[in-house]
Protein backbone atom coordinates (compact mmCIF):
# COMPACT_ATOMS: atom_id res chain seq x y z
CA UNK A 1 0.00 0.00 0.00
CA UNK A 2 1.08 3.81 0.11
CA UNK A 3 3.68 3.35 3.10
CA UNK A 4 5.79 0.67 1.19
CA UNK A 5 5.09 3.23 -1.75
CA UNK A 6 6.17 6.16 0.26
CA UNK A 7 9.22 3.92 1.60
CA UNK A 8 9.87 3.38 -2.20
CA UNK A 9 10.37 7.08 -3.40
CA UNK A 10 12.18 7.57 -0.31
CA UNK A 11 15.19 4.93 -0.98
CA UNK A 12 14.83 5.78 -4.73
CA UNK A 13 15.80 9.86 -3.28
CA UNK A 14 18.26 8.19 -0.70
CA UNK A 15 19.96 7.29 -3.36
CA UNK A 16 20.44 10.43 -5.33
CA UNK A 17 21.11 9.24 -8.46
CA UNK A 18 23.33 11.62 -10.82
CA UNK A 19 22.71 12.73 -14.68
CA UNK A 20 25.53 9.75 -15.72
CA UNK A 21 23.04 7.09 -14.11
CA UNK A 22 20.26 7.75 -17.21
CA UNK A 23 20.68 6.79 -20.29
CA UNK A 24 20.26 9.79 -22.93
CA UNK A 25 16.31 9.68 -24.52
CA UNK A 26 16.64 10.08 -28.13
CA UNK A 27 13.77 10.62 -30.12
CA UNK A 28 13.03 10.46 -33.92
CA UNK A 29 9.68 11.55 -36.05
CA UNK A 30 8.23 11.74 -39.24
CA UNK A 31 5.03 14.12 -40.39
CA UNK A 32 2.74 13.07 -43.51
CA UNK A 33 -0.48 14.87 -44.10
CA UNK A 34 -3.45 12.72 -44.27
CA UNK A 35 -6.78 13.22 -44.40
CA UNK A 36 -9.34 14.06 -47.37
CA UNK A 37 -7.66 16.85 -49.62
CA UNK A 38 -8.58 17.78 -53.11
CA UNK A 39 -5.38 16.41 -55.04
CA UNK A 40 -4.52 20.52 -55.85
CA UNK A 41 -4.32 21.45 -52.31
CA UNK A 42 -2.05 18.70 -51.50
CA UNK A 43 -0.12 19.61 -54.30
CA UNK A 44 -0.41 23.67 -52.97
CA UNK A 45 1.40 22.45 -49.67
CA UNK A 46 4.95 22.11 -49.37
CA UNK A 47 4.67 19.12 -46.96
CA UNK A 48 2.47 17.22 -49.54
CA UNK A 49 4.16 13.18 -49.59
CA UNK A 50 5.58 14.20 -52.69
CA UNK A 51 7.94 17.08 -52.20
CA UNK A 52 11.09 17.04 -51.95
CA UNK A 53 10.93 18.58 -48.34
CA UNK A 54 8.82 15.55 -47.59
CA UNK A 55 10.53 13.11 -49.06
CA UNK A 56 13.73 13.85 -47.34
CA UNK A 57 13.18 15.38 -44.20
CA UNK A 58 9.36 15.18 -42.44
CA UNK A 59 8.18 11.70 -43.52
CA UNK A 60 11.28 10.13 -43.00
CA UNK A 61 11.63 8.27 -39.47
CA UNK A 62 15.63 7.11 -40.29
CA UNK A 63 17.28 10.47 -39.61
CA UNK A 64 18.33 10.80 -35.84
CA UNK A 65 18.71 14.38 -36.29
CA UNK A 66 16.50 17.06 -37.86
CA UNK A 67 16.50 20.31 -37.16
CA UNK A 68 14.62 23.29 -38.81
CA UNK A 69 17.51 26.50 -39.44
CA UNK A 70 15.42 28.54 -41.36
CA UNK A 71 11.52 28.91 -42.66
CA UNK A 72 11.00 31.88 -44.46
CA UNK A 73 8.00 33.37 -47.06
CA UNK A 74 9.38 35.56 -49.64
CA UNK A 75 7.00 37.64 -52.22
CA UNK A 76 8.54 34.97 -54.82
CA UNK A 77 9.23 31.84 -52.33
CA UNK A 78 9.55 29.46 -49.35
CA UNK A 79 12.71 28.68 -48.24
CA UNK A 80 13.48 25.81 -45.88
CA UNK A 81 17.08 25.12 -44.61
CA UNK A 82 17.30 21.72 -42.37
CA UNK A 83 20.37 19.91 -40.99
CA UNK A 84 19.91 15.97 -41.35
CA UNK A 85 22.09 13.48 -39.82
CA UNK A 86 20.91 10.08 -40.99
CA UNK A 87 20.95 7.07 -38.04
CA UNK A 88 23.19 5.26 -40.19
CA UNK A 89 25.39 7.58 -40.97
CA UNK A 90 29.26 7.80 -39.79
CA UNK A 91 31.75 10.30 -39.52
CA UNK A 92 34.45 11.44 -42.10
CA UNK A 93 38.13 11.08 -41.77
CA UNK A 94 38.61 15.10 -40.66
CA UNK A 95 35.62 14.41 -37.87
CA UNK A 96 37.77 11.23 -36.32
CA UNK A 97 41.02 13.19 -36.86
CA UNK A 98 39.32 16.26 -34.85
CA UNK A 99 38.10 13.13 -31.73
CA UNK A 100 41.24 11.04 -32.33
CA UNK A 101 39.62 8.09 -33.29
CA UNK A 102 42.15 5.10 -33.37
CA UNK A 103 41.44 2.77 -35.93
CA UNK A 104 39.46 0.16 -33.91
CA UNK A 105 37.51 2.68 -32.32
CA UNK A 106 34.12 1.82 -32.17
CA UNK A 107 32.63 5.07 -33.07
CA UNK A 108 33.86 4.77 -37.04
CA UNK A 109 30.41 2.53 -37.07
CA UNK A 110 28.23 4.95 -35.86
CA UNK A 111 27.07 8.72 -35.88
CA UNK A 112 27.64 9.60 -32.47
CA UNK A 113 29.97 11.96 -33.65
CA UNK A 114 29.20 12.77 -36.77
CA UNK A 115 28.15 16.10 -38.41
CA UNK A 116 24.78 16.59 -40.01
CA UNK A 117 23.89 17.66 -43.59
CA UNK A 118 22.57 20.73 -44.91
CA UNK A 119 19.57 20.78 -47.08
CA UNK A 120 18.33 24.16 -48.85
CA UNK A 121 14.19 23.54 -49.87
CA UNK A 122 12.46 26.38 -52.43
CA UNK A 123 8.73 26.07 -52.35
CA UNK A 124 9.70 22.29 -51.08
CA UNK A 125 12.02 21.22 -53.70
CA UNK A 126 15.50 20.42 -52.62
CA UNK A 127 17.68 22.88 -54.22
CA UNK A 128 21.39 22.05 -52.63
CA UNK A 129 22.56 19.34 -50.05
CA UNK A 130 25.68 20.72 -48.40
CA UNK A 131 27.22 17.77 -47.08
CA UNK A 132 29.98 17.33 -44.37
CA UNK A 133 32.81 16.91 -46.88
CA UNK A 134 31.73 18.77 -50.06
CA UNK A 135 31.36 22.44 -48.39
CA UNK A 136 34.55 23.40 -48.67
CA UNK A 137 34.93 22.31 -52.20
CA UNK A 138 31.38 25.09 -52.77
CA UNK A 139 33.59 27.89 -51.26
CA UNK A 140 37.19 27.96 -52.91
CA UNK A 141 35.63 28.67 -56.06
CA UNK A 142 33.96 31.76 -55.50
CA UNK A 143 36.35 33.06 -53.57
CA UNK A 144 39.33 32.56 -55.22
CA UNK A 145 37.10 34.38 -58.51
CA UNK A 146 37.56 37.64 -56.80
CA UNK A 147 40.53 39.17 -55.62
CA UNK A 148 39.09 40.51 -52.31
CA UNK A 149 36.33 38.58 -51.12
CA UNK A 150 34.33 39.52 -48.48
CA UNK A 151 31.33 37.59 -47.88
CA UNK A 152 30.14 34.64 -50.07
CA UNK A 153 26.59 33.14 -50.57
CA UNK A 154 26.18 29.99 -52.48
CA UNK A 155 22.38 29.57 -53.43
CA UNK A 156 21.20 26.45 -55.47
Amino acid sequence: GLPRLKANISAAAAANPTKDDYEEVKTRWAHELRGFRHPRGRKNNYLDDQSDLALWVTSRIDREVKKQIVSTVTPFQRIDIWEVLGADATPTYKEGMKHNLTADDPRWLTNEIASPDSLLFLDGVLQSSISRSASEALVHPGMFANPHPRRVAIIG
